[in-house]
């Protein structure tokens, strides 16, 4: 089976200070701001996401932790760059093509809402899985839905 990769995402950072970390990609970099909001998750405290200067429609993807782990966080919580995320036409079969593959599967396809992110939003629905790759490096593999669900 052919891979469906399609191309860069977005990238994931964990910040420490969400205000501090918009207004570097925004002001300094270039980025645009797509949606900032708070998650109804136990570990996220905010979350925002940023279109990477350029064509490319790739994403940034930035958030804060409500309760940061004492002692070595595991990877949702390490400060810092998080994964790198692909674009897949479909999450499910690039997932079952990798298990095949011998691939450690991290995190398998689930399919999410942004709350209070209008329904038009590029960020409000997706679909994503992740794998580790050499060296501890996650690569999460999503599509985006810009639909409303039925």
């Amino acid at each position: 089976m052919a891979s469906t990769i399609e191309g860069i995402d977005h990238v994931g950072v964990v910040a420490s200070d969400m205000d501090r970390a918009i207004h570097f990609y925004t002001s300094l970099l270039g980025f645009s701001l797509l949606a900032r909001y708070k998650p109804k998750t136990t570990y996220h405290r905010e979350m925002a996401y940023l279109r990477f200067p350029g064509t490319s429609g790739a994403k940034l993807e930035l958030y804060t932790l409500a309760n940061p782990p004492a002692g070595e966080p595991s990877y949702d919580y390490k400060l810092g760059m998080r994964e790198i995320a692909l674009r897949v036409k479909n999450v499910a079969e690039e997932i079952a093509r990798l298990r095949s593959a011998g691939i450690e599967i991290l995190a398998e396809p689930v399919r999410s809402e942004a709350p209070g992110v209008p329904e038009d939003s590029p960020v409000k629905r997706r679909t994503r899985a992740a794998i580790k790759a050499p060296d501890g490096v996650i690569v999460g593999l999503y599509t985006w839905d810009e639909k409303k669900s039925t």
